[in-house]
């Protein structure tokens, strides 16, 4: 009875370590893409219709995550709009979690002392903050909850021969794809996780792993998963390359991508080591290209590689489960690392959720057999300062994510050379009414990366709260030349010419709007009054008529086309 009693104690006690460092997270709002993906998506503030959430990708539109959506949906039901009940889900998710690495440690190391020591270590660890207090993190928390189970039910499976615990496994792992598509990669340790359970040297285990067919159920889910994402979003991969704002590697050689990528590896690892300076955002110019292999980080970033790789060689004939332990992080990390292919962002902190359960396996392992003794007072005392130290950086961590102000404002001073963040913190700032200090912030944004339109029409849009047209509209033309397409920027463009009575420069601006939608009733409106301006009558009441088509409910302009069709002469 002692040994279930210290697991139940040892589970406990990590369980309210990952509880304790988040209890300001309940404080937190919908912030950054919490918007977007929660707060403004109709299959999750609209009616519940299951159905629909699993035939829709996730905003973007080049992600497939319906198992995400879905719990966002069912957290809105239940708890309509409170941000504290979707930050509560999250939490208790990643207790969960965290319940599951000790769980992962005891079957797979079968040492609990390893076990607690890589529980307490990822339970506090700062750099799960943007997984965990992000809402949006919640998809990196629910493929590490069902790939722990995955992981661990195989294991049981070949502990006790019962099938149930493959049927667990194979219907956790496939929730997990539909989590989130980097579930892919646990795919490859369910395998290599019994090889190294069954002794001796991994490889003739791993053979035999491979022959029993175990895997093949697990091969067909990510069939399936595949199958279901190509449906839904086009295409397998991205249906488009991300911009090089977001992503500078999806637009660069392969060797030039895999060598910026080593060194964005090597802050990975820097940030699990030493998690002092955290963001939310890291794109241009945060990361710029590597110009050598023999810069610094880049050096780094591939012996972090050689070291996995060749620990997992070396370990494999002697310690296969230690080998396992090494290749973990490297593994889960090889489908959002841009070292294979390109992604949809550059770098994240939230991308090491699952990736740093080997990690802490791992610095377990290696202290408890090198170390001064976890049964000693020293070792004890040097793992709770480490805790201590940690849960007191993720709780201050958490604090950024209060509200978009305070999350922007860090993520500036965390990342000031990622036009983006400089970009989020102007529009804070603008919404507070601060014009000036979102002006500046909009400028350093440009700066760093001049074609950004959007904070192109931010100045656009400061200049006309600020009543200065001619600025308003220098930028609003700014913005067009970036993103000719960019709808606002061309209708509030054709709406400032005409009020300065600059008619056949709005109707030239108009047109060039309607290029790119020909049915935008405000664009066919400003064109109509740019053609009654200049005197044209017949054709300005035929495009103001196509305008109150496409939009009825503008009595305004209905009460000005009943005028026009009735005194046949233009307004006064």
């Amino acid at each position: 009875m002692a040994r279930p009693r210290s697991e139940a104690w040892a589970v406990a006690a990590v369980m309210l370590a990952a509880t304790l460092p988040y209890l300001n997270a309940f404080h937190a709002g919908f912030v950054f893409d919490d918007g977007p993906v929660i707060r403004d998506n109709p299959l999750v503030t609209g009616p519940f219709d299951t159905w629909n959430i699993l035939a829709a990708p996730l905003y973007h539109g080049n992600l497939y995550r319906p198992v995400t959506l879905l719990s966002y949906a069912l957290n809105e039901q239940l708890t309509p709009g409170s941000a504290a009940a979707f930050h509560a889900v999250n939490i208790v998710l990643h207790v969960a979690v965290t319940a599951l690495v000790f769980v992962l440690g005891n079957l797979f190391v079968r040492n609990r002392t390893v076990a607690f020591i890589a529980a307490a270590l990822f339970s506090v660890h700062p750099i799960h903050t943007e997984a965990v207090t992000s809402i949006v993190g919640r998809a990196e928390l629910l493929v590490a909850l069902f790939g722990l189970i995955t992981l661990c039910a195989t294991l049981r499976s070949q502990d006790t021969k019962q099938s149930g615990w493959d049927a667990v496994a194979l219907l956790t792992f496939t929730a997990a794809l539909f989590s989130k598509e980097s579930a892919v990669t646990l795919l490859p340790l369910i395998p290599l996780c019994r090889a190294a359970r069954r002794g001796g040297s991994l490889w003739p285990a791993l053979a035999r792993e491979l022959r029993s067919g175990q895997w093949i159920p697990f091969a067909a889910a990510v069939g399936l998963f595949l199958i279901a994402r190509t449906y839904v979003v086009g295409s397998l991969t991205l249906p488009t390359r991300p911009i090089p704002l977001d992503n500078v590697l999806a637009h660069m050689p392969a060797l030039a991508r895999i060598r910026t990528a080593c060194g964005v590896l090597a802050d990975y690892a820097g940030m699990l080591v030493l998690p002092l300076v955290l963001s939310a955002d890291y794109s241009w110019r945060q990361v710029v290209p590597a110009e050598t292999w023999l810069e610094p980080s880049v050096i780094a970033g591939v012996g972090v590689l050689l070291v996995s790789v060749i620990g997992f060689l070396a370990l494999a004939p002697r310690k296969p489960v230690a080998s396992v332990i090494a290749a973990f992080p490297l593994v889960t990390l090889a489908l959002t690392a841009n070292l294979l292919f390109p992604i949809g962002t550059v770098k994240a902190e939230r991308l090491l959720y699952l990736p740093s359960v080997g990690c802490a396996l791992g610095i377990a392992l290696l202290a408890y057999r090198t170390g001064p003794g976890w049964s000693a007072r020293r070792g004890r005392a040097l793992l709770a300062a480490a805790l201590v130290v940690f849960a007191a950086r993720t709780w201050i961590r958490n604090r950024d994510w209060f509200d978009s102000m305070t999350l922007f404002q860090s993520t500036v001073t965390a990342a000031p050379a990622s036009s983006k963040a400089h970009y989020n913190l102007a529009v804070a700032f603008e919404k507070m009414g601060d014009l000036d200090t979102a002006a500046l912030h909009y400028r350093e944004s440009l700066r760093l990366w001049e074609d950004y339109e959007d904070s192109a029409f931010g100045l656009g849009l400061i200049y006309e709260k600020k009543g200065v047209a001619p600025g308003a509209i220098d930028w609003y033309r700014k913005t067009v030349t970036i993103a000719p397409g960019h709808n606002s920027a061309n209708t509030n463009l054709c709406r400032l010419l005409l009020h300065e009575h600059d008619f056949a420069a709005a109707e030239t601006a108009c047109r060039h709007g309607l290029r790119f939608a020909p049915t935008d009733p405000n664009l066919l409106k400003g064109l109509g009054a740019a053609l009654l301006g200049q005197g044209d009558h017949e054709r300005g009441l035929g495009v103001l008529q196509r305008s109150l088509a496409h939009n009825p409910s503008d009595a305004e302009l209905r009460a000005l086309v009943a005028r026009l069709e009735r005194e046949g002469a233009p307004p006064s």
